[in-house]
C-alpha cells in the first residue's frame, strides 16, 4: 500500500500523481456511492477519506450536491478520452 505521504512532497500534494489515480481508478461512466469510491482508493492507500478529499479538492472528483454519489469531474473525463 501507498502511504498517503507519497503525495505530499514539500507539504504539497502532486496533481499529476492525483490525476493517475483518478484516470486508472474511475471511469467517466462511474456514479458512485462513498463506499464504492472508498473501496476503490482503498487499493492504493489505508488513508483512502484523506486521498479522497485531496482527488475533490484538486477537482479531479466530484460530489453531487446532494452527497449521494461521486463521480469523476467533467474536465479530467474529457482528457480520459483523448
Amino acid at each position: 500500500m501507498v502511504l498517503i505521504n507519497y503525495f505530499l512532497p514539500a507539504g504539497t500534494v502532486v496533481v499529476s500523481h492525483l490525476e493517475y489515480l483518478a484516470l486508472r481508478l474511475f471511469s467517466q461512466s462511474d456514479n458512485l456511492q462513498e463506499s464504492q469510491v472508498n473501496e476503490r482508493l482503498k487499493v492504493v492507500t489505508d488513508d483512502f477519506a484523506t486521498l479522497r478529499r485531496y482527488l475533490i479538492d484538486a477537482g479531479l472528483l466530484e460530489r453531487l450536491n446532494d452527497g449521494t454519489s461521486y463521480r469523476l469531474s467533467h474536465s479530467i473525463a474529457a482528457a480520459q478520452t483523448l
